[in-house]
């Protein structure tokens, strides 16, 4: 079996702590587009191959610490980001074209066959008994039954009860990082808003979705840089690929070559690597290009 060189490396050869002090003087748009980067790194590494996303080889990565830094074209086109919505405006009206696909397959499925789609493996047994729920009401209800049997009455309440999103997912919908939801104009503003971060909240909680209270910013940026973020990501990418397992001591020693009088190996362990992980979740990408689209439209 060959040997992976790697292996017998503290670092790999090409890292160099210098090159990434170009993230002190960053724009939001140049954080964006390394982040991006890294985050792509992070799909082909973890899951490439097997979901047919590609894949990236050993040399190839470690040819790309040469140049770790990305330039960014400063051009922000309408197809960029990673989740489904990624518009200069993050709440929008319901367009009459999405209305029609609110239902995702299996729901929408006019010929879908329970017994076929769990023999196949596409559902699950629980998720095909939940599928069959929903369906059942949505047939009761396109027919107008007005007069339901007491077990379509059940199924109908259930969903009067269940947020759509719920649904698609417990019927195994990809829901994406979007959600729909009833605004009564009448309110007042001030209820409405009262309102809308109560469900928000409730909404990114169920779904295990990052809160994101304040608009990505100057803040945030020094504290990617101060933290060498890209320089962590490219390290633990590397280790990840290399199968070479790297301490928090040896990521700290190689991206705070300087810093003596704190507890590099703590700030490593507490605070980068939590900091590097959360900023490249499609949340805080999207939430990053949104504001960079919102910034184009202003300009």
């Amino acid at each position: 079996m060959r040997r992976n060189t790697a292996c017998g490396r503290a670092l790999p050869a090409a890292f160099d702590i210098a090159k990434y002090d170009a993230c002190a003087k960053f724009t939001g748009a140049q954080w964006y587009a390394n982040l991006v980067k890294r985050w792509t790194h992070d799909c082909l590494i973890r899951n490439g191959g097997a979901r047919g996303i590609g894949s990236i080889t050993p040399a190839d990565f470690e040819n790309s610490l040469l140049n770790p830094i990305v330039a960014a074209t400063g051009n922000i086109r309408d197809e960029d980001g990673i989740g489904w919505l990624s518009e200069a405006a993050q709440v929008t009206d319901l367009s009459a074209y999405d209305s029609l696909n609110l239902l995702h397959w299996p729901l929408e499925d006019r010929e879908y066959d329970a017994d076929d789609a769990l023999e196949s493996g596409r559902v699950t047994s629980e998720q095909a008994s939940v599928i069959t729920r929903y369906r059942d009401a949505i047939q009761c209800i396109h027919a107008g039954r007005y007069e339901l049997i007491e077990d379509d009455v059940e199924a109908v309440n259930l969903m009067m009860e269940t947020p759509l999103w719920r649904m698609n997912r417990s019927a195994g919908g990809d829901i994406g990082n979007v959600a729909h939801v009833t605004v009564d104009l009448h309110g007042s503003e001030q209820k409405l808003v009262e309102d809308f971060v109560t469900w928000l909240r409730a909404a990114r909680k169920e779904r295990s979705l990052p809160e994101i209270k304040a608009r990505i910013g100057a803040k945030e940026f020094g504290r990617w840089h101060r933290y060498r973020i890209l320089a962590y990501l490219d390290l633990k990418h590397w280790a990840l690929l290399n199968s070479v397992n790297l301490t928090h001591r040896r990521i700290a020693d190689a991206i705070f070559p300087h810093e003596y009088e704190v507890n590099t190996i703590d700030r490593v362990r507490r605070e980068v690597a939590p900091e590097a992980i959360n900023a490249i979740t499609p949340a805080t990408i999207d939430t990053l290009l949104s504001q960079l689209k919102a910034d184009v439209a202003v300009a």
